[in-house]
């Protein structure tokens, strides 16, 4: 091949020779891989190279993520039941059957992939590699559901992931440069989300500043405060049933913070309907420990809405956004 022009796109070189033909370059584990065609899956972080050869597919897949793997899998429309190709930075490529909430390690491949093998050597990136025979497999070229996942481990194992997503109809022999992702995030799992943001970032401060800034206004303050607070922790207690029955406990940093948080409401609420008296003794004593409480839990709040940001991959604008309303 005479090389003619010579451009880094995305994660490959593409390559233009004689006759217009171009040709995809990636480094993988060191060494060049040509493919003749690349695309990119926008709202996943995901990035494919293959070669279609009849009915022969070179595949390639770089994913753009600090997850500890990644999976793929062909054809199919759900995660479960599944056989897919799994590429963990820690413990090696492998084939996993999803069954329900389960992973299962297959000790002898399915036969749906073959020659399966990874690149994880930069860090915050992942690639795995397969060639799979989609006539045998009974899959049409021009029309492959594709399932992926990214998610933690635990025990030297894939845990359950929530980010995830199937891209419906895609075409290996007529492809585009960049197509799209089904949410990757179940719906209930972003109400979650926006219910945790909703309450710390915005509701709860709110709260703690009329305390202060409306104490001219008696009783108003008190009742803004109340019940700026019991809406607060009202949307936390969901949120936290939504997190613990839908959600994923491998993200320990995440999920222990969330019980901290939980521990923490526990002891500020009960504080509250203990109130003493201004006159009573014990008031001086209640007013900080019902203070460090309160302040705890809003900055602990902030922190795991941040961390739950990272986990969801929700991008930089959700960071700004957040950001922004937490400075205000």
């Amino acid at each position: 091949v005479v090389v003619l022009g010579e451009v880094l796109v995305g994660e490959g070189w593409s390559l233009s020779g004689i006759g217009g033909e171009r040709q995809e370059v990636v480094s993988f584990n060191g060494e060049p891989v040509t493919f003749s065609s690349t695309s990119r899956i926008g709202n996943a972080n995901l990035q494919f190279f293959w070669t279609l050869d009849r009915d022969q597919l070179n595949f390639l897949f770089v994913a753009n993520s600090t997850e500890p793997y990644v999976g793929i899998g062909l054809g199919y429309n759900a995660m479960s039941p599944s056989d897919v190709v799994v590429v963990d930075r820690d413990n090696g490529v492998s084939e996993y059957r999803l069954v329900g909430r389960s992973a299962q390690i297959l000790t002898q491949p399915s036969g749906r992939y073959e020659g399966v093998s990874q690149d994880a050597t930069r860090a915050g990136q992942l690639k795995g590699r397969f060639s799979a025979n989609l006539s045998a497999l009974s899959l049409d070229p021009g029309n492959i559901n594709i399932i992926w996942a990214f998610g933690p481990t635990s025990n030297s194992d894939i845990t359950y992931h929530s980010l995830r997503g199937v891209i419906g109809g895609f075409s290996f022999s007529n492809p585009t440069t960049e197509v799209a992702s089904t949410s990757s995030l179940k719906s209930i799992l972003i109400a979650h989300g926006l219910m945790m943001a909703t309450a710390w970032i915005i509701i709860a401060p709110f709260a703690i500043i009329s305390a202060r800034l409306l104490r001219f206004r008696d009783p108003l303050w008190f009742h803004v405060h109340k019940f700026g607070n019991i809406t607060a922790v009202s949307l936390f207690l969901v949120a936290i049933i939504i997190g613990l029955i839908e959600g994923s406990r491998s993200h320990k940093v995440h999920f222990g913070i969330g019980v901290a948080m939980l521990i923490t409401v526990t002891i500020h609420v009960t504080g509250g309907f203990l109130r003493p008296h201004k006159d009573e003794p014990y008031r001086e004593l209640w007013y900080r420990v019902h203070f460090t409480t309160g302040s705890m839990l809003w900055l602990l709040g902030v922190v795991n809405t941040f961390l739950g940001i990272k986990i969801a991959d929700a991008g930089p604008w959700s960071r700004v956004v957040v950001g922004v309303i937490t400075g205000l």
